[in-house]
């Protein structure tokens, strides 16, 4: 997880953060209001400048009118450069400048046309106040400038305009001094509370978007790690379907996973088996061995990558690969596309066997068979889930492997139709084969010319690309960037959900949402906010009645003043109050919350309720002034309300719509007002400085006023950002767990768990343990109609495998694969017992006898079992493991992900594994054979009889045994007690 940046008091990141924060502003905020916030603010000037021309066109007035020009040059030039890169990060320092040449301007229009002349224009003395409170205000609102920095300058504009109305003694009185520094202070005040909460609110919001965006690159990145690792075991449309399936008990996997086969036509099944092995595994090492294979699979794989075949599985020494799943092709043209490259394949299989074997100096070759027919895919059992095909031209497929001679792909009838057009291939003809009572004619591919070979593939536009070439060594992968969540996604999402003319959620659960978080998160704030207001007030009722004391207005606005601190001190007892109740919720140990105490338990409309009252209560306090405006009071109680419509922003992160009507309200009824009484003097009196002033005034209260709304409105927009984003996190951090989750849960079902810790510990370049003591299993279905591709059949197929699945679970045996028919599994001793690794796979076949009993009985079949059974040492490794490590190590170094080409496989080899197979084969219907290994091991347990000498290929004769069932002995009850 990302770490949040630290701030500290001062909201500065550090210096790279910051440099980001400024961007994402730009982007975020300042890209979508550059226009028009730049022009209505050169309107403004624009305005200003012409009307100071036209009532001031003396000589005397030139300096200042040419001064007046420089801000509006700064204005346009940040236009002109707002559409250049680097004004995402130029624009703070640019406002920043532009701000101070506007606080010298202002200064120099107070002292040109407010102070030298403060007897003789009087009428233009609301001027001098009006722009520096709206100066001051408008700073602090409108500037991204970090907020120390234009407290600074602000402060700084005050304090000399304040100096400066002392030195040229610019009021009549003292106490509008007073009045005029209240002001200044009431103003300060209310900008730095705003400019301090609206960064805060922003930065945090900024913290969120970038924890979001990493989540969500975190989430994408697990996604394609999770894909890569499932896709390099099952194909891309079965993982998808098994990430959905529901796993919550066996009955309702086993219907889900029986929903996934689906009956394929035109598929190109290949087999490969190494002539040989078994001698040759006799002679080498575990790791040697399992380095050799791993080797071997890993260029055969990346073959079938690049030839976008599905690997479907490997058996020992022997791969399956078919072309055309698991989805239907669709002409028949991909038909005999895809049989070609199978071709292809077989023919590059040979020849890298054949270089690694000159390399490694062995003598083993390889046979490959090749058939083209209908099959039935999908995934078979419960757990160790692996895709794979059934039918009967997968077994022609395999008696092509069988038949052929090592070195020359072997292909049946059916697949030299769809080629023999083709005249890169040069075939010959070889023996017919019987095959469920037909004969099948089969031919040799003797030599295959790869730079005429027609292997194209349909491109993404319809047309017709060609693959590249295969080389003799393995090629290198493509690179793939795992697809990212854009940036602008969740802002998208954000601007969908919100009502932006509201600034409320358009979903009213969402919104409630959005209040439950406010009361739980920011009532603290909302406390700091009522204190500013109630300070803010005491300051403006000080400043109005310094300017023109009355008794039944001071009455008026001192109850009210207490009214509202009352509602203040009120608020925060029962938020008190409220708090207890929560907390006594909580346990002892602090770890058990209860529901009710996560909900406020108090009304969600208090802060809304509490907040309006209170700035109506500032509002009214202001309009009972409007009886006595005068000539002598309206530049203060102006520059009060100018200050009051700064004041109404302090509540941040509450529903502010009904603050803000009455913000208008109060300014509309007092620019009314204002402008009917200043209209009567000047009517009378026909003075262009009286004219000016009315317009400077009235211009001010309603662009004062327009700004403020706006600003107020996008806090809204701001805190509910904040709420957004942080729900997002929450959101994309449980999914990312999920993701996580379900793809574990699926590689725990495809990997023995010792093998994932390993691989998730370590970058071993492969995985390969000689296991002195294991017990290896065989069980197949004799009669089970291997031939059907009807999916009924394979539905009982994976109903026989599921029963199977939870036997071996009971017994800790742990299942290799299913190859058809046959079941393969293991069994290693356990800690407490060494030996009784033979003991609980006895065990487990007599219970499969039981069970298969059972299924004939619930099915109405007649289905009858092989088993065999051997112990001994035996090698299990993971195949592909060494490409796979390599690729990671590219990732970590480029940061980038590669297309990975392997399908990695857990297996065992070796000689108990093969006289095991053997078991089963020569084995009886209904019967458990064994050798005389695990005869030696159990009989202490377990009652056999020797059934004689057995010829086992490769072995020769053999002494074997039936396993007839259990002695009653200590021994065995204490094995049972295990189990249970």
């Amino acid at each position: 997880m990302l770490e949040s940046p630290a701030t500290g008091w001062t909201l500065q990141f550090p210096s790279a953060i910051e440099t980001m924060f400024r961007i994402y502003v730009h982007y975020i905020i300042v890209r979508r209001t550059k226009t028009w916030n730049i022009m209505a603010i050169a309107a403004g000037w624009i305005a200003y400048i012409l009307a100071d021309w036209i009532i001031f066109p003396g000589k005397q007035h030139l300096f200042r009118h040419i001064c007046s020009l420089i801000p509006l040059a700064a204005i346009l030039t940040s236009f002109g450069l707002s559409f250049h890169r680097s004004w995402k990060t130029l624009r703070y320092p640019a406002q920043f400048v532009y701000f101070s040449i506007s606080y010298l301007l202002n200064i120099l229009i107070g002292y040109d046309i407010g102070y030298t002349n403060a007897s003789e224009l009087r009428e233009l003395k609301c001027i001098v106040i009006v722009n520096a409170l709206c100066a001051v205000s408008m700073s602090y609102m409108s500037t991204p400038t970090h907020y120390f920095y234009i407290s600074c300058l602000a402060l700084s504009f005050s304090l000399i305009q304040f100096i400066m109305s002392l030195v040229f003694g610019y009021f009549d009185t003292p106490n509008t001094y007073v009045s005029f520094g209240l002001l200044l202070i009431g103003v300060n005040i209310t900008g730095i509370f705003f400019k301090y909460s609206y960064e805060l609110h922003l930065r945090r919001a900024f913290v969120h978007y970038r924890i979001l965006y990493h989540n969500q690159d975190e989430l994408s990145e697990a996604r394609a790690r999770s894909d890569a690792v499932l896709n390099m075991v099952l194909p891309t449309k079965i993982v998808a379907s098994l990430r959905s399936l529901d796993d919550s008990d066996a009955n309702t996997l086993k219907d889900n996973i029986n929903s996934l086969f689906a009956e394929v036509h035109g598929v190109t099944i290949l087999f490969a088996d190494i002539a040989g092995f078994t001698e040759f595994s006799g002679t080498v090492t575990a790791g040697t061995l399992v380095g050799i294979l791993n080797e071997l699979f890993s260029h055969f794989d990346s073959i079938a990558s690049e030839l976008q075949l599905e690997k479907i599985k490997t058996i020992g020494d022997s791969i399956h690969v078919a072309g055309g799943v698991p989805e239907q092709l669709e002409t028949h043209g991909e038909i005999a596309m895809f049989a070609k490259r199978v071709c292809v394949m077989a023919v590059q299989m040979i020849k890298i066997f054949n270089e690694v074997c000159t390399e490694k100096k062995m003598t083993v070759k390889l046979r490959v068979g090749i058939h083209t027919g209908s099959v039935v895919g999908g995934v078979m059992g419960l757990w160790k889930f692996k895709y794979d095909i059934w039918s009967q031209d997968v077994d022609i497929a395999s008696l092509m492997e069988q038949t052929g001679k090592p070195g020359l792909p072997h292909v049946s009838q059916a697949t030299y139709d769809f080629i023999k057009d083709d005249s890169a291939f040069a075939i010959e003809p070889s023996d017919p084969v019987e095959a469920f009572g037909a004969t099948i004619q089969t031919y040799s591919i003797a030599h295959l010319d790869m730079d005429r070979v027609d292997i194209s593939q349909p491109s993404e536009t319809g047309s017709w690309q060609a693959p590249s070439r295969l080389a003799s060594k393995r090629p290198s992968s493509a690179t793939v960037k795992p697809t990212k969540a854009k940036r602008s996604d969740a802002m998208e999402r954000f601007d969908r959900e919100l009502n932006r003319y509201l600034c409320v959620f358009k979903r009213r659960s969402e919104e409630e949402q959005y209040r439950e978080h406010y009361m739980r998160t920011s009532l603290g704030s909302f406390r700091t906010s009522m204190i500013i207001v109630i300070v803010v007030h005491i300051i403006l009722v000080g400043a109005r009645q310094y300017s023109s004391f009355s008794v039944s207005t001071a009455i008026v606005e001192a109850t009210i003043t207490i009214g509202i601190i009352s509602m203040a001190i009120m608020f925060h007892f029962v938020e008190k109050r409220q708090r207890r109740l929560t907390e006594a919720y909580v346990d002892k140990t602090g770890e058990k919350i209860s529901a009710a105490a996560q909900q406020p338990s108090w009304p969600k409309w208090i802060p809304n309720g509490f907040a309006v009252v209170m700035f109506a209560a500032v509002c009214i306090s202001a309009a009972v002034q409007i009886s006595i405006l005068n000539f002598m009071t309206s530049h203060i109680f102006t520059g009060c309300q100018i200050v009051l419509a700064s004041l109404h922003q302090t509540f941040f992160g509450i529903k502010t719509l009904y603050i803000r009507i009455w913000m208008s309200v109060a300014m509309f009824i007092y620019a009314l007002t204002f402008m009917w009484n200043r209209w009567e003097s000047w009517s009378t009196s026909s003075d262009s400085d009286a004219m000016f002033s009315l317009l400077v005034q009235g211009g001010s209260i309603f662009s004062f006023t327009v700004v403020s709304f706006s600003m107020s409105w996008f806090t809204d927009v701001i805190a509910r950002m904040n709420f957004f984003m942080e729900r997002e996190n929450e959101l994309a951090c449980h999914e990312m767990e999920t993701t996580q989750f379900a793809a574990e849960r699926l590689i725990m079902n495809i990997l023995p768990a010792s093998v994932i810790q390993r691989l998730a510990e370590s970058e071993q370049i492969q995985i390969a343990d000689d296991r002195e003591d294991l017990a290896v299993v065989f069980t197949s279905i004799t009669n089970f109609k291997t031939s059907t591709s009807n999916r009924d059949w394979l539905w009982i197929l994976n109903d026989v495998i599921c029963e199977f699945d939870i036997l071996a679970s009971h017994f800790g045996v742990e299942k290799i694969k299913t190859i058809g028919t046959k079941y393969m599994a293991i069994c290693e001793p356990s800690a407490d017992e060494p030996d009784d690794a033979p003991v609980r796979t006895c065990l487990f076949a007599l219970a499969l006898l039981d069970v298969i009993q059972g299924i004939n009985l619930r099915l109405g079949q007649d289905f009858k079992l092989k088993i065999g059974i051997n112990a001994g040492p035996a090698v299990t490794g993971l195949i592909g493991t060494k490409t796979f490590a390599a690729q990671t190590r590219i990732v970590c170094c480029d940061s980038e992900w590669l297309t990975f080409v392997l399908k990695f496989a857990f297996d065992v080899w070796g000689d108990t594994v093969n006289v095991s197979s053997r078991m089963e084969s020569t084995g009886k219907e209904n019967c458990i054979q064994v050798t005389q290994a695990v005869v030696d091991r159990c009989s202490s347990v377990l009652e056999f009889k020797e059934r004689g000498s057995v010829f086992v290929k490769g072995k020769g004769d053999m002494t074997t045994f039936w396993l007839v069932g259990q002695r009653e002995t200590d021994d065995t009850a204490n094995v049972a007690t295990q189990l249970e």
